[in-house]
């Protein structure tokens, strides 16, 4: 079940919003101070309103003034845009103010709404041309993300609360912020998903040809150090002109494609098979080298911080037993924990696999593992200060981890639901239990109200015991 945003306009969220609000909510008429105050920055089509020449005696729809806090960034403060009507009003007599409003160019808002329009035609026409894998034009104006999008509308919103508009503004206007917030400019996320020898045959590759040695030859301890020593150093890696094989190939142009998407079409990189902490650090570093060259493509600084999240995936028995010493080896590692509160704000996400460790060990084997596994989890994150999300890749058949939801969600152990919860849906349920509206917001209640009480309310612990009392047949 993805997580959802925060949905007031403008509040500030887990991604670092650039709005800053206060909670008292505004009163139409009521004075500046009473409002809720909003900073950022709004792109405006010439920071102006159309027509101005002929509308000479009106001061302009924009100012530009800078803020303590935007002034080293350059960026305007929306608050004069909100209050320009107050301000234009105010400044010309009513005949005046009839005569210029009345003026076919004097729509402020659909001044706005207009230049955002025309963007989002340009990220879709962006969008299409990358589909059809032709270079798009580098002279039109496109959304990088939903923040972007986010600004004017949030801008819009608090202007209309001005102006005593209120009504409107919770109306169409607040629905598409809660949109956009809910479901940002791809409507949903794909995640990514590979298996941990792939990722060890590029390693493999790389320090080979690099003349480093064996990647697949050294033990865990010698592989994390390597790997902590080139994530922290500032250089490129991965030569441009190195020969590889087709799957390698294949995993490196992978990463590529995942730098230029970025998070705000893609979810998580899950690494299937994950067996050590090493096997989570080879993708950090992959995902570094992708940025490397894609920045240079494009002519632009890299952000080492604009990576997915990478979710490590224990599949079988050994692989659930070990996850907890896994888990603590990278949190214990200080490059990861600062990887960790810079790009993804002190959370870290596991998923759990269901269908293969029913095969590997038993579905009575398997559950008490997983259950254990996660117990082990919450323990080690709790102590580390870091928020944990458990992606249960369960679903469908019974073998599969199937089971009523609810009471799957009831069931987990006390403090692994903490008002998040990630849970596969197989493929021949997604019709079953989506395909209906009415079915789906019934699925959905029951998703919401189980997640509410599991963290609210968290089952108790089982009881230790030593052996077994009895068995009655």
């Amino acid at each position: 079940m993805p997580d959802v945003p925060n949905l007031l306009p403008g509040q500030e969220g887990d991604g670092g919003s650039d709005c800053d609000l206060e909670l008292d909510a505004p009163e139409a008429g009521g004075s500046n101070e009473d409002l809720r105050r909003i900073r950022g920055s709004v792109d405006l089509p010439n920071g102006d309103v159309p027509h101005k020449d002929e509308v000479d005696d009106v001061p302009p729809l924009v100012t530009p003034c800078k803020t303590l806090d935007n002034s080293a960034a350059g960026l305007t403060d929306p608050m004069l845009l909100r209050r320009s009507l107050k301000t234009q009003r105010a400044a010309a007599d009513t005949a005046t103010f009839r005569r210029v409003h009345d003026h076919p160019g004097f729509h402020p808002y659909r001044v706005i709404l207009g230049d955002v329009r025309q963007k989002l035609m340009n990220t879709r026409k962006r969008m299409e041309d990358l589909l059809a894998h032709v270079e798009p034009s580098a002279d039109e104006q496109w959304y990088e993300d939903q923040d972007d999008l986010l600004k004017p509308l949030r801008a819009v919103y608090w202007s209309l609360y001005e102006c005593g508009s209120g009504i409107v503004a919770d109306g169409r206007v607040l629905d598409f912020i809660r949109r956009v917030s809910c479901f940002g400019m791809s409507l949903m996320k794909l995640d990514i998903r590979q298996e941990s020898t792939r990722h060890s045959e590029a390693m493999e590759a790389i320090t080979t040809y690099l003349g480093y040695g064996s990647y697949e030859e050294w033990d865990e301890e010698q592989r994390i150090e390597w790997l902590v020593s080139e994530l922290q150093g500032r250089r490129p890696l991965i030569p441009p002109d190195m020969p590889m094989t087709d799957d390698v190939r294949e995993v490196l142009d992978t990463c590529r494609t995942v730098a230029r998407l970025g998070a705000g079409c893609l979810g998580a990189y899950v690494i299937s098979m994950a067996k050590r902490a090493s096997d989570v650090l080879a993708v950090e570093l992959l995902q570094r080298e992708a940025n490397f060259q894609v920045a240079a493509e494009r002519g632009m600084t890299p952000d080492l911080n604009r990576t997915l999240r990478v979710v490590p995936l224990f599949e079988t028995l050994d692989d659930l037993d070990n996850a907890g010493s896994v888990m603590r080896r990278l949190l214990n590692l200080p490059w990861y924990r600062n990887h960790m509160a810079t790009a993804h704000g002190n959370a870290q996400e596991v998923m759990l696999g269901y269908s293969d460790s029913g095969k590997d060990a038993g579905r009575l084997s398997a559950n008490w593992a997983l259950y254990r596994c996660q117990e082990q989890l919450v323990a080690i994150t709790r102590e580390a200060n870091i928020k944990l999300t458990l992606f249960h890749g369960r679903g469908g058949t019974v073998g599969r981890g199937g089971g009523p939801t609810y009471l799957a969600i009831q069931s987990q152990p006390p403090g692994s639901v903490e008002g998040s919860f990630r849970i596969t849906e197989q493929g021949e349920m997604v019709q079953a239990k989506f395909g209906n509206s009415g079915v789906a917001q019934y699925q959905l209640e029951i998703y919401t109200t189980a997640v509410l009480q599991a963290s609210i309310r968290p089952p108790n612990p089982p009881k230790h015991q030593v052996g077994l009392v009895g068995i009655h047949c």
